[in-house]
């Protein structure tokens, strides 16, 4: 079970750098290019490709057998669990698998849904209105199977 979670987030952790790279990149780059430089942005960027090579280096980790390797992606998954919208700012991280469960009040009023989509989602943006606030029940899942493994 170990080598099939490493292999799991070493290529999604790959497909999240590219995909940054591919979407986020041209964004940040006509940005500096032009006079429309935004540290968020570039802040975000960063974060971004931090959690996913951080998941490629736990994956190796962990295909290793490397105890480093089991608790960052304990971490990495942790970080995936909480999904919110509040004072406009909206989190969402998720490396690949993702069963969202999500309540709260929008403009359009109350919202309550599950959901369930696959690819990397790396979701830090301000502006948002409402309270939305859920878990993603895949990361908890994966949670408890990280830590449920031997060493």
């Amino acid at each position: 079970m170990k080598k099939i979670l490493s292999i799991y987030e070493v290529l999604f952790g790959v497909v999240g750098v590219g995909m940054t790279l591919f979407i986020l990149g041209p964004i940040l780059l006509a940005g500096i290019a032009g006079s429309e430089f935004s540290i968020v942005a570039l802040c975000i960027f960063l974060l971004a490709i931090v959690f996913y090579v951080v998941s490629v280096i736990a994956g190796v980790l962990l295909y290793l057998n490397k105890a480093l390797g089991k608790t960052l992606s304990i971490v990495m998954h942790i970080l995936q669990v909480p999904v919110f919208t509040v004072g406009g700012i909206t989190y969402f991280i998720s490396l690949g698998l993702n069963i969202p469960v999500i309540a709260g009040a929008t403009a359009n009023g109350f919202s309550f849904g599950l959901r369930f989509f696959f690819g990397p989602q790396f979701s830090l943006s301000f502006g948002e209105n409402g309270f939305l606030a859920g878990l993603n029940i895949a990361a908890v899942i994966l949670v408890v199977l990280f830590s449920s493994t031997r060493d």
